[in-house]
């Protein structure tokens, strides 16, 4: 993966994973580890697993939804997919109910197929889903 150190797993989670990976190769128990788990907590805002820590101590909730959220809902996509309804870019324009909508999705529990921003992508925390939520609200 691409990152601008040396190493972009953490030596303890990483060893931690392999001896899981191990025991599942034995046949002990399954593998069940998601991959995110060997990154270094530094590195997940970075590789944009997390939004940037600046955003959330600025309490920039625009800012979140921007860098969660817009690579995929953006003004560029066919406008005949629904989720081109949530345009990140027109928040100002858009209408509450699209909004509420957004807001039902960040709050869904994790293991939700709806849950927005999809898990195995982004992952937000109670706080950065507040700070979001609240410019949804305005």
């Amino acid at each position: 993966m691409p990152y601008h150190e040396n190493r972009v797993t953490d030596p303890t989670k990483l060893g931690t994973a392999t001896t899981a990976y191990k025991t599942a190769l034995a046949g002990t128990t399954p593998l069940t580890l998601d991959i995110r788990d060997v990154f270094a907590d530094a590195a997940l805002s970075d590789l944009q697993f997390r939004p940037a820590a600046a955003l959330v101590t600025a309490g920039n909730g625009q800012g979140i939804l921007v860098q969660m959220c817009q690579q995929c809902h953006n003004p560029s996509l066919d406008q005949t997919l629904t989720r081109a309804r949530f345009d990140v870019t027109k928040l100002d324009t858009m209408a509450p109910a699209e909004k509420q909508k957004a807001i039902t999705r960040l709050n869904l529990p994790v293991d939700s197929s709806r849950k927005m921003p999809p898990p195995r992508f982004r992952a937000l925390s109670a706080a950065e889903i507040q700070l979001a939520t609240q410019v949804l609200q305005q």
